[in-house]
């Protein structure tokens, strides 16, 4: 890792009042750090023979586990898989490296701010912030063969880093070292920082110009939040090639409203803050390894009822939108025949109260440093949500084999939860 000069960022401020309007404003570069954690990292997994090795092995080789042995005797620990598949040597801790050309996060903000408006007797404000990043931080495996063994044709030419001879047919699991250019070390991941991101945020806030009742102080605001990332299948989700970068919307939710008041009773202030958010984007993913690049972070494929070839799979999935909530089942219905795109469906509408109760000392009792302490005793009572969510996995465990279960899972406010199989894929 090269040496790095953190330079001064540039800024500029503004401030222009006219009559009761005042603009305020500023643009200027902010320069993150590279976490000590990132570098510890790279000290601790090095692949060498004295650091830490797992053994990884699937199905009918992997050696039946026997703890008390182990621990009275830990030359018993098998150090290779049943049918002697895995290599002594074979290293699964994820050997890291830095790229030589790493830098710390950069971002360009600006933000400008209109106050003095007035909508009816209510005091308005405007305010807009732009943003603008560089160097965010990914990996890329540098142990993972690049060109595809073979396509599933029936899920949109999803490309697959193994043969099919490695994957187990009854489950669908990988062997750790098929998709390896080496197969002395699982994943060796290279830290680079090429990523970009983009948001935007627009506030409109509203006030009374005195309290409410006479006594209620209150404040209003509605946020719209857009904002884009790009993202390698590394360290997010992949459709099928991990080395892409993608573009998608962000995790955040687009909308937000917030209601604010507090009361006081002699020493006692009460605080009340309300947030209502918008859905929270989410993507459908699988729940096992489809491209056999060694993580399980595969999104998943929407089979076409009417398109598919296996009439248990399309009796299956027309069960599973059939009892999916509505929000999920439409977003689903809108990507039938394809791998779903990054955050691409949204839960539901959520409301989350937060409470706050201080005190202040009497003015006439305590010294002047502690006569405005304002103790915060507790806050953030929340959880308490309504309007519906719903988070939607589509699993196919093996969608590369010829008889891999899938699965639904979908849980809701009240609490409950099912799973149920859903599909045999075939390929």
């Amino acid at each position: 890792m090269r040496r790095q000069v953190v330079n001064r960022a540039p800024s500029q401020g503004l401030q222009r009042t006219r009559s009761a309007l005042t603009l305020s404003g500023g643009f200027g570069a902010f320069r993150g750090v590279i976490q000590p954690s990132d570098v510890a990292t790279l000290a601790d997994l090095t692949g060498l023979p004295n650091t830490v090795r797992t053994l990884a092995c699937v199905g009918d080789a992997t050696p039946i586990p026997d703890w008390a042995l182990y621990a009275s005797d830990p030359a018993a620990i098998p150090i290779a898989c049943l049918d002697g598949g895995a290599p002594i040597e074979f290293s699964d801790n994820q050997p890291r490296v830095c790229d030589r050309d790493f830098h710390a996060p950069l971002s360009w903000r600006g933000n400008l701010r209109l106050d003095g408006l007035t909508l009816g007797d209510w005091r308005l404000s405007l305010e807009t912030t732009q943003q603008l990043g560089f160097n965010f931080k990914s990996a890329i495996d540098e142990n993972l063969r690049r060109t595809p063994v073979f396509m599933l044709a029936e899920e949109d030419t999803r490309p697959v880093f193994v043969a099919p001879t490695s994957i187990l047919p009854a489950t669908g699991e990988v062997g750790p070292a098929a998709a390896r250019i080496s197969d002395r070390f699982g994943s060796v991941l290279r830290n680079v920082s090429d990523l970009k991101n983009l948001a935007t945020q627009l506030t409109a806030s509203l006030s009374p110009p005195r309290p409410l009742f006479g006594k209620l102080p209150f404040q209003a605001s509605y946020t719209f939040t857009y904002n884009r990332a790009q993202e390698r299948g590394f360290n997010g989700s992949t459709a099928g090639d991990p080395f892409l970068i993608e573009w998608a919307d962000g995790s955040h939710p687009a909308h937000q409203i917030a209601l604010q008041t507090s009361i006081g009773i002699k020493l006692i202030t009460l605080g009340l803050r309300t947030n209502i958010y918008s859905g929270t984007p989410y993507t459908p993913m699988v729940s096992g390894d489809v491209n056999g690049d060694g993580m399980r972070n595969d999104r998943a494929f929407v089979f076409d009822t009417a398109m598919a070839s296996d009439p248990e799979l399309a009796s299956e999935m027309r069960a599973l939108l059939a009892s999916a909530p509505e929000r999920a089942r439409e977003c689903l219905n809108a990507q039938l025949g394809h791998v779903v795109a990054r955050n691409n469906c949204t839960t539901g509408w959520r409301i989350q109260p937060d409470i706050s109760l201080g005190f202040r000392l009497p003015t006439d009792r305590i010294p002047t440093p502690w006569s405005d302490t304002h103790y915060e005793l507790f806050e953030k009572i929340s959880g308490i949500q309504s309007f519906q969510t719903e988070e939607v996995v589509l699993a196919c465990a093996a969608a590369a084999t010829s008889n891999g279960a899938c699965q639904y899972s979908s849980t809701e406010p009240s609490g409950w939860k099912r799973e149920r199989p859903i599909c045999n894929s075939g390929s």
